[in-house]
């Protein structure tokens, strides 16, 4: 025996197909707003890096003409003083931490398949398949494309880390060449 309670508390498959339809809706919103956070992290991501290359550049047009390469190997084979010692490891350090950071900045901004949704596939048929149906395959897509970039992201952020630390140490290594004035070097 059923009282009214318990027919207020059951839906028609009409209603069970609204709710479904309304909840993938609201996922595909969504899943359409994380896919557009990681792209703008992603461009972040590059235009930082690109500053970090500009700055690179720049700076690297004034070390090649004061930091020798050629004096400081030239250094290194005699026997220095201690001071002089420091100044040439504080030189290396200086086109190492240089490579690195160019390097690292440089895997940031480089092209990497993230996924895209196959636009290829959505065809007549495909537009005449059920809602409910696609609403899923595209959420799934997006899925999958969203885990992928955040991986990429992940990377980005780790190469923009190590970017930063050895554009930290070239210019700890910077002041500590030129604060130790010699002649030769």
């Amino acid at each position: 025996m059923t009282n009214e309670n318990d027919r207020d508390n059951e839906t028609t498959p009409a209603e069970n197909n609204n709710n479904n339809i309304n909840s993938q809706n609201l996922y595909l919103d969504i899943i359409k707003n994380e896919y557009n956070l990681e792209n703008n992290r992603k461009q972040s991501f590059e235009t930082r890096a690109g500053l970090i290359l500009a700055f690179l550049a720049t700076l690297s047009t004034f070390l090649f003409d004061k930091v020798k390469l050629n004096s400081l190997f030239n250094a290194m084979t005699s026997t220095q003083p201690f001071v002089v010692n420091i100044k040439i490891i504080a030189g290396i350090i200086i086109y190492v931490s240089l490579g690195i950071a160019i390097f690292k900045a440089i895997r940031i901004i480089t092209t990497k398949q993230s996924g895209a949704i196959n636009v290829v596939s959505i065809n007549t048929n495909r537009l005449n398949n059920n809602y409910q149906k696609e609403i899923q395959d595209l959420i799934l897509a997006y899925r999958d494309i969203i885990i992928n970039r955040r991986k990429i992201n992940d990377l980005s952020a780790q190469n923009l880390r190590h970017a930063i630390y050895a554009l930290i140490a070239l210019l700890i290594s910077i002041m500590i060449y030129f604060s130790i004035y010699l002649k030769d070097l």
